[in-house]
């Protein structure tokens, strides 16, 4: 549960918070002077808008970037204009909303919000780790046991482009440390087949941390992939092309969070309720997160291998284990 506190900015100068305190800063045009006045103090900024500024229609490039504002150190910054771009400038800017001395619409206050509450929970450790992503209507168009291989929509252009377009997407998430698994209602061999085979496939089967392909209810298929990757319900998004398997999903874990993909309403749309679910930090997209997605990946082998073999001894010869022995080397100490 979070409090949100309006404070002007001279109220703010002159009290002292907490350091425990989530501070939130929306910054006036006047940015570089407030940032300088808040000396080091850490949180969440929301960088100032130019575009409803009529004095910058009489700038020329000269104008200062947000590149160039320093934010204090640790400092998570949300890109107002970007937001702003989401819902168009007529939409944003206040209407009846002005009697409040409201700058703002209350619908590009709510979109804020989220954001707030979004870079919140990544901040604290609480965002979604894993992507369950269905495989006909959503890694393709049409169904691979009735289309066949030739007969799915997926391509660089035309009606299957939206489909490449989103695992291409999906690839980007898994590069930022974010874990791919698949639920369908589906033979394995023939998804297997679309992975191997389809030259417009961006995605991969390494790539997949686990799969839970088969004809079961999809909720069923959830708590199996829950249990292969060690991952928490509340941890997981699934991505379905029917409202009715979501809801069924739903229903048994109402903690999993869904998204429904309709090529209809546009890839934009589909990215924005994704986007809700997921926020992705520059740093993420290193060797350590990948080496984390691995380790799922690793994990879930690994247990496949200890219920095939016959003992545990078959087990941990079957592993191939190696351990390496030597003095530490520069590249150790990262």
């Amino acid at each position: 549960k979070a409090e949100l506190r309006r404070i002007p900015w001279e109220q703010r100068r002159e009290e002292k918070y907490d350091a425990e305190e989530l501070l939130i800063y929306w910054p006036s045009a006047d940015v570089a002077e407030e940032i300088e006045s808040e000396g080091d103090k850490t949180g969440i900024w929301i960088t100032p808008e130019t575009a409803t500024d009529p004095v910058k229609l009489f700038y020329n490039a000269t104008v200062k970037t947000k590149e160039q504002w320093k934010y204090p150190a640790n400092s998570r910054v949300i890109d107002l204009e970007q937001l702003i771009l989401r819902i168009g400038l007529s939409e944003s800017l206040a209407g009846k909303e002005k009697r409040w001395g409201d700058r703002y619409s209350f619908k590009l206050q709510e979109i804020v919000a989220h954001e707030v509450v979004r870079v919140y929970e990544t901040q604290h450790g609480r965002r979604k780790k894993c992507l369950v992503l269905d495989c006909d209507g959503v890694l393709w168009g049409g169904i691979i046991s009735e289309d066949g291989l030739d007969g799915l929509c997926l391509s660089e252009t035309g009606a299957g482009r939206i489909y490449q377009e989103f695992q291409k997407l999906v690839k980007r998430l898994n590069q930022h440390g974010i874990i791919l698994a698949l639920c369908s209602k589906n033979d394995a061999e023939d998804v297997k087949k679309v992975f191997g085979s389809h030259t417009a496939m961006k995605l991969q089967e390494e790539d997949i941390a686990a799969w839970s392909v088969n004809w079961q209810p999809k909720s069923q298929q959830m708590a199996q992939l829950s249990e292969k990757l060690q991952i928490d319900m509340r941890d997981m998004v699934l991505v379905d092309d029917s409202l009715w398997e979501l809801e069924e999903v739903s229903s048994h874990y109402p903690q999993v969070a869904g998204v429904l993909f309709n090529p209809e309403n546009g890839e934009r749309q589909i990215y924005e309720k994704l986007a809700e679910h997921f926020l992705l930090k520059s740093e993420d997209q290193n060797q350590q997160n990948y080496l984390r997605v691995q380790t799922y990946t690793d994990n879930v082998k690994r247990e496949t291998l200890r219920q095939s073999a016959i003992s545990y001894d078959d087990f941990l010869e079957k592993l191939q284990t190696k351990v390496e022995m030597r003095s530490v080397i520069a590249s150790d100490f990262p």
